[in-house]
């Protein structure tokens, strides 16, 4: 049965603890012996965990997770048993208990929390009745329309489950859990794949911006996958976005049937019975399907409204209103690195197009998306001005200069984005002119911009701490941006020193966690998931200063954007999936060299 959840049984309060470990403390009055629970001695590692089998081995995921006879994994398994198909998901969690549990209702939501990889046995244990406290954060909520969202009741966790069995040799089950149904972490990743909507930039309809949601893995039937996020898409976007997006479906629009799949034809059919406004923006709403639903550029979507057809096009035709990086481009043009090294710019490759441009204080250079101009931030000593052109035309922009700039980025193809005096400023190219923005929810002292490439969201770093936040573009010269609410991404992460678009929705974050070697992580922008890249510990190479990467195209495998490459103590090198390696430059002798520098950029 259902019921909403108790909030009194699991203490979750507004301290905010920078930690993602969980402690599990065992602890009865008496001895048990052989059931693989150490009484005493150091912590021990927890690995895959076992979902079926009775010793508490890991082993391969067969079936739904189960009671065990080893208390941990008994309360491991449990936190992993709430994902998967909804209609059968108390039966899952009733497995772990003698009698049908009374859980929260579907509508409250799955409260995800972040549990540790070590937990800490102390303590003595019963034959027949064991006490496990579990210790975390919580992450969030997933909860109606995909969405993961802050939890309302505050970062911390920390639940006692009681477990009691009949005899030595059966296993454990848990007496009155906490009635909040909750998953961790590790499960969540496993059981849900990230999948953006996508929503028109308000203002340009030809852009279009992703709002990051998740489906079920469960789901493998396409119409049924089509349905759900359709239904999604017309509920309009969450609310963190919705101050810089809009939507070409008016509300009331849902529907009218199933969504048809035959082949690589997909057929939608909408209902204005509930609209009071106007529904006439075929081609917008047919992009936001497009993208929305994940079809292939070969499919053919045909848009039926009150079951007529109104528009049918290929999917392809709908490419161009993503500004993500596309795989057109040449491999040797994507793979290209640069940095800059006493004032000019320097590549791997010397017949790279910006290779060789040369000014006097020249740092801090981006180049704008499909990589046809460049601009960058030159400093004479005393007043710091922007370049910008095409290779071998960079000019000053006239007009404007600051005491100190850092970090431009591009806008649009009129404007850059750029800290000047430490303040967030809208420079326009053609004139100079300038626009100071009102920054005072970003924080103290935000750096270390790095625009999405849709140019809506912006991610930075204050005090220690990753940030992104929706960019609101206006029609008013004067304030031609503004900014939202800005939303810590890597709760777990601090010391940050830089950030990066990996993916559209997902950053890579410069930074430390406790306990962890890897000062390489990347988070999803709604803290659903955070993971290390491998091969970044710190024992074997320093964390780096400054990290630059090229965001992952949004309809190609892989999970982790190319190039990756990063500053450490003056060096350039590359990151891997599970390695980082010393970039070398080939001089006209043939002789290869360490490339030294700073400020490395990569194509848009």
């Amino acid at each position: 049965m259902t019921r909403r959840p108790d909030q009194s049984t699991v203490v979750a309060n507004v301290r905010r603890r920078v930690t993602g470990a969980i402690a599990m403390a065992l602890s009865a009055p008496v001895a048990l012996a052989g059931c693989g629970v150490p009484g005493s001695g150091d912590a021990m590692v927890v690995e895959e965990v076992n979902h079926g089998d009775d010793s508490g081995d890991s082993g391969n995921i067969t079936s739904p997770p189960s009671p065990t006879t080893d208390a941990v994994t008994t309360v491991e398994n449990f936190l992993r048993a709430a994902p998967g198909d909804p209609n059968s998901r108390d039966e899952r969690l009733d497995r772990f208990v003698d009698e049908a549990g009374e859980w929260s209702e579907p509508a409250a939501g799955i409260q995800i929390v972040r549990l540790s990889h070590i937990p800490e046995l102390s303590g003595t244990d019963a034959l027949t009745e064991v006490s496990v406290t579990a210790t975390g954060s919580v992450i969030g909520v997933y909860g109606q329309h995909g969405q993961v969202v802050r939890s309302a009741g505050g970062t911390e966790y920390e639940v006692e489950f009681l477990l009691r069995r009949d005899t030595p040799d059966t296993r454990w089950k848990l007496v009155d859990p906490p009635s909040q149904v909750t998953m961790d972490d590790k499960a969540f990743s496993s059981n849900y794949k990230a999948q953006p909507l996508y929503f028109p930039a308000r203002g340009d309809s030809g852009v279009l911006v992703p709002d990051l949601r998740w489906v079920p893995n469960f789901q493998n039937d396409s119409g049924t996958k089509y349905a759900q996020l359709a239904d999604w898409l017309l509920q309009g976007p969450s609310d963190w976005i919705s101050t810089t997006v809009s939507s070409a479906f008016p509300a009331g629009m849902v529907r009218r049937s199933s969504v048809t799949v035959d082949g690589d034809e997909v057929s939608i059919d909408l209902s204005t019975e509930n609209v009071t406004g106007k529904a006439d923006q075929y081609r917008t709403m047919s992009a936001q399907l497009a993208w929305s639903l994940g079809l292939k550029e070969d499919d053919h979507l045909s848009l039926f409204i009150d079951g007529q057809d109104r528009l049918s096009e290929k999917v392809s035709t709908w490419s161009g209103r993503s500004r993500a990086p596309v795989n057109d481009e040449p491999l040797v043009d994507r793979e290209l690195v640069y940095y800059i090294s006493d004032g000019k710019v320097q590549s791997a490759d010397e017949t790279a197009p910006f290779a060789g441009e040369h000014a006097d204080g020249l740092r801090d250079a981006v180049l704008e998306p499909r990589g046809r101009r460049m601009a960058a931030v030159i400093n004479d000593g005393s007043d710091a001005a922007l370049l910008v052109g095409t290779p071998g035309e960079l000019e000053q922009v006239e007009g404007f200069k600051a005491g100190s700039l850092e970090d431009p980025q591009w806008l649009d193809r009129e404007r850059l984005l750029v800290l000047a005096d430490g303040r967030p400023t809208v420079v326009t190219i053609d004139t100079g002119a300038a626009s100071t923005i009102t920054a005072t929810t970003l924080g103290d002292s935000p750096r270390q911009f790095a625009l999405a490439p849709d140019a809506r969201r912006l991610a930075y770093v204050s005090d220690g701490h990753a940030f992104v936040v929706p960019v609101v573009h206006t029609d008013d010269d004067r304030t031609p941006i503004s900014f939202g609410e800005p939303r810590r991404v890597g709760t777990n992460i601090s010391a940050v020193v830089d950030v990066g678009w990996s993916q559209e929705t997902q950053l890579l974050i410069v930074g430390e966690v406790p306990g962890a070697q890897e000062w390489l992580w990347k988070a999803f922008i709604d803290n659903a998931t955070e993971d290390k890249m491998d091969g970044t510990a710190g024992s074997a190479i320093t964390k780096a200063d400054g990290l630059v990467v090229r965001c992952h195209p949004p309809k190609m495998p892989g999970t982790v954007g190319q190039p990756v490459v990063v500053e450490i103590t003056g060096s350039i090198l590359r990151v891997y999936v599970d390695q980082v390696k010393q970039i070398f430059v080939t001089g006209k002798d043939g002789d290869e060299t360490e490339a030294v520098g700073y400020d490395p950029f990569v194509l848009g």
